[in-house]
């Protein structure tokens, strides 16, 4: 077993505004953990700040890429490095609301869990929250993974993002649970995957906030363009026809969470025009059918909206 608990990667990107305050929080005193900084050739002086961490911080290790890779390939850079029984993601313009939030992680990894699910807030530069998930009171270790999985695809907002689990390293490589290069959206159709692995059937609770920052321009995450659009299309068309046909409980969830993203990508047609609207709307025509068994009253009317 590893000596160290947990790996906490941290992706940086034209975060130089961010890094530091991101980092800081992240420090506790505790050998136990590791952070990796992995800078994806960031062009402003995030590369220099992150080194200047590593030189203060003995526990805090730095990945300089030779090019812009994107996000799926720094997080498997620091996938490929971790040495912790656990990892997780933090971007590095988010942080955690919780003080103690690393100890916490800490202590409640010691349940021995395949992952773990924290709750998640959009945070704002005005110092507004609002909850995004919150699974306290929710998900607790006794659950079976049929209940899980029904948990999940209830959410509001299904719970995609990687920065809301903590999972096992050594899970994440023997299942190739790695994130796709090349597309966004690549937490939806990494989750999926996961789900599909059966990490589900052995999941807990830890009770701190990831706070998911709004306000960063610099962020892939921010800007709807026609390739958002299409890769999220594609992540579905690809799942669509599997995934409605099976019969079991990890099954239902992913078709849940397809057709709540289909609907979002029937929502994010408003940031196109032109030819581009109109490729991806033949595109989402092949897919909106997922769309009409759904327990949510949101996706049903703009399933019906968009049929009519």
């Amino acid at each position: 077993m590893s000596e160290i608990k947990l790996t906490i990667v941290v992706p940086v990107y034209k975060a130089e505004k961010y890094i530091v305050d991101t980092v800081t929080r992240l420090e506790v005193e505790s050998k136990d953990y590791e952070i990796i900084l992995v800078d994806d050739c960031s062009p402003d002086n995030a590369s220099m700040l992150c080194d200047e961490l590593a030189k203060k911080y003995e526990n805090i290790s730095v990945v300089h890429k030779s090019k812009n890779e994107g996000l799926s390939m720094a997080r498997n850079s620091g996938i490929d490095m971790a040495k912790g029984e656990y990892i997780c993601f933090v971007d590095a313009d988010d942080k955690y609301a919780e003080s103690d939030a690393v100890e916490r992680i800490l202590n409640g990894i010691g349940t021995g869990r395949n992952m773990y699910f924290v709750n998640m807030d959009r945070w704002y530069s005005d110092g507004r929250r609002s909850t995004v998930n919150n699974f306290r009171e929710k998900i607790d270790e006794d659950m079976s993974e049929q209940e899980v999985c029904q948990i999940v695809g209830k959410e509001s907002s299904p719970p995609v993002s990687a920065s809301l689990k903590i999972m096992k390293t050594d899970m994440l490589k023997q299942c190739g649970l790695k994130f796709k290069p090349g597309i966004f959206c690549e937490d939806i159709e990494w989750f999926i995957r996961c789900i599909d692995a059966g990490v589900l059937a052995d999941c807990g609770f830890i009770d701190v906030t990831y706070l998911y920052y709004q306000g960063n321009s610099g962020s892939i995450t921010k800007n709807v363009t026609v390739k958002n659009v299409l890769d999220l299309v594609e992540i579905i068309n690809e799942g669509k026809d599997r995934y409605t046909t099976e019969a079991n409980c990890r099954a239902a969830c992913i078709k849940n969470i397809l057709a709540f993203e289909t609907m979002i990508s029937i929502y994010n047609l408003h940031a196109l025009s032109g030819n581009e609207k109109k490729d991806a709307v033949e595109r989402i025509k092949e897919i909106i059918h997922i769309m009409k068994d759904s327990k949510d009253k949101r996706v049903l009317l703009t399933f019906y909206c968009a049929k009519i």
